[in-house]
């Protein structure tokens, strides 16, 4: 699968924070205000100045940097942008979901739900991706302001019912009408309005699509393609445009000429 995610300047942070090999640090509220909404003024002019480290990961498969018994007290890594790729693996067949910018994501914590079934977790960022970590040093720093932490609970409740869509998105019969819909869910968040459809603009292989839909990915390819013939779904140079309407697509959007 190649060679894991590796930091952007080559090495791995620093504890001290200097040297070649040091933690980028970031505002965080700076790049996710929508964290500080219900925060009075001068609370959030405070809080805005808040700086923690940035995680910088390149395409590739990635492997949590903070080890299980480093996380005691951490948030989690909240991902400012960029595209992950969370893989599931059961026997042969395996699952996965995307995340990008506003999910919270704690990829050190794997316990199985069921020891009988050996489970393997895995990561792999597929566009470069920006993580701020929200520590412990984090969390003692935002204690006296509970919003900010049931914003960050907001973010994971959003996963769920992402996950809760695409796990009904597999119910649907017809590998085609899957597609469809699995790809009208990422055009809601992701997508945007063009003249010739709605443009999906990630870079999703034909076997990461089989992933997502629970499909094997010659199965996908025929679909795809029938898609294709249909005038349905089209693969661009800046993604998958969609030529029908369908669910999920973004109501409002700027079209762009």
């Amino acid at each position: 699968m190649g060679s894991p995610a590796r930091w952007s300047n080559g090495a791995r942070p620093s504890r001290n924070g200097d040297g070649p090999g040091c933690a980028r640090i970031v505002r965080v509220f700076e790049e996710a205000p929508e964290l500080l909404p219900h925060l009075d003024p001068r609370a959030a002019a405070e809080a805005a100045r808040f700086r923690v480290p940035l995680l910088v990961a390149e395409p590739g498969p990635w492997s949590p940097p903070v080890q299980p018994g480093e996380a005691r007290g951490h948030l989690g890594l909240l991902v400012l942008d960029g595209l992950l790729l969370h893989r599931l693996t059961i026997g042969p067949r395996s699952g996965a979901e995307l995340l990008g910018g506003g999910d919270l994501l704690q990829p050190w914590g794997w316990d199985p739900l069921c020891e009988a079934l050996a489970a393997e977790p895995g990561w792999q960022v597929l566009e470069r991706a920006r993580l701020a970590v929200l520590d412990g040093r984090f969390a003692a720093r935002v204690a006296p302001w509970p919003e900010v932490a049931a914003g960050l609970i907001e973010r994971v409740f959003e996963r769920t019912r992402t996950l809760a869509y695409q796990q009904v998105a597999l119910h649907i019969t017809g590998l085609e009408r899957r597609l469809i819909t699995l790809l009208g869910a990422l055009a809601d968040r992701w997508g945007r309005v063009t003249a010739a459809g709605v443009l999906v603009p990630l870079p999703l292989t034909h076997a990461t699509l089989a992933e997502l839909v629970g499909a094997s990915r010659p199965s996908v390819s025929t679909a795809v393609a029938r898609l294709a013939r249909e005038g349905t779904l089209e693969r661009s140079a800046g993604g998958w445009l969609l030529r029908a309407k369908v669910v999920g697509a973004p109501a409002a959007a700027v079209v762009d000429e």
